[in-house]
C-alpha cells in the first residue's frame, strides 16, 4: 500500500510541475487565456499530493494506466474517435491557422492539455462521486445531462448548421462514452487521454498537416 501511495503522490507531483510549467509558458507567450483551468488543475494536484482519499476518489494515479483492459479500451477508443473526426472534417472546413508556429508544440502539449484536463474535471469528474456511482439511475441521468451540455458548447466551435449539428452529436455521444468509461475504471484519466488525442488531431488539421 505504501508503494502504491508513493506512486500516486509522485504522479501528482509530476502533474503539478507540468501545470506550473504550462502556466509559466502561457504568460511568456501570452497564449491561451484559460487560467481558470490552471487554477482547477493546481488545486487538484495539491489535494492529490496530500490527501490519499481525494486521490482515490478521482482516480488520478499513474497506476491506472497499467491496467491492460484500460489500455485496450484506450487504443480502440482513440482509433475510432479519430476516424469519426476525419469524417467530420469532410462536412466542414474551418481551418484556422494559428500565426505562431510555436503554438503547435508548446501551445498544445502544455496549454491545451491543461484546458482538456479542466474540461474533463468539470464535465466528467463529478460523476466519480461515490454516491452518484452507487445510484445507477442517477448516474445515467447526470451522464446524459453533462453530455448534452458538452455537445451544446461544442456547437460554437464551427460555423454552418450541418457542421454544428454533426459536431454537437459527435461531442454528445463521445461525452456519454467518456462518463461510462471513467465510471468503469474509476478514474477520469481515460477520457482525458482520448480527449487529448482528439485535440491533437484537430490541431494538426488546423495546420493543414492532415
Amino acid at each position: 500500500m505504501r508503494k502504491i501511495y508513493l506512486r500516486e503522490r509522485n504522479g501528482n507531483l509530476l502533474f503539478l510541475l507540468f501545470v506550473l510549467s504550462s502556466l509559466y509558458l502561457s504568460i511568456v507567450y501570452k497564449k491561451e487565456n484559460i487560467h481558470i483551468y490552471y487554477l482547477i488543475a493546481i488545486i487538484i494536484a495539491v489535494f492529490g499530493i496530500f490527501f490519499q482519499n481525494f486521490n482515490k476518489a478521482l482516480g488520478f494515479s499513474i497506476n491506472k494506466l497499467f491496467n491492460k483492459r484500460l489500455t485496450l479500451f484506450l487504443l480502440t477508443s482513440i482509433i475510432i474517435s479519430n476516424l469519426l473526426l476525419i469524417l467530420l472534417y469532410k462536412i466542414y472546413d474551418d481551418r484556422g491557422i494559428p500565426s505562431n508556429q510555436n503554438h503547435l508544440i508548446i501551445g498544445f502539449v502544455f496549454f491545451n492539455s491543461v484546458r482538456i484536463f479542466g474540461e474533463e474535471l468539470i464535465f466528467r469528474g463529478f460523476l466519480l462521486t461515490n454516491y452518484i456511482k452507487r445510484k445507477k439511475k442517477l448516474f445515467w441521468i447526470l451522464n446524459i445531462f453533462q453530455a448534452f451540455l458538452f455537445g451544446f458548447i461544442h456547437t460554437y466551435a464551427t460555423n454552418g448548421l450541418a457542421s454544428k449539428i454533426s459536431l454537437g452529436i459527435y461531442a454528445f455521444l463521445l461525452s456519454v462514452y467518456f462518463g461510462w468509461l471513467n465510471n468503469k475504471f474509476n478514474s477520469f484519466l481515460p477520457s482525458w487521454i482520448i480527449h487529448w488525442m482528439n485535440g491533437l488531431q484537430t490541431l494538426l488539421y488546423a495546420y493543414g498537416l492532415i
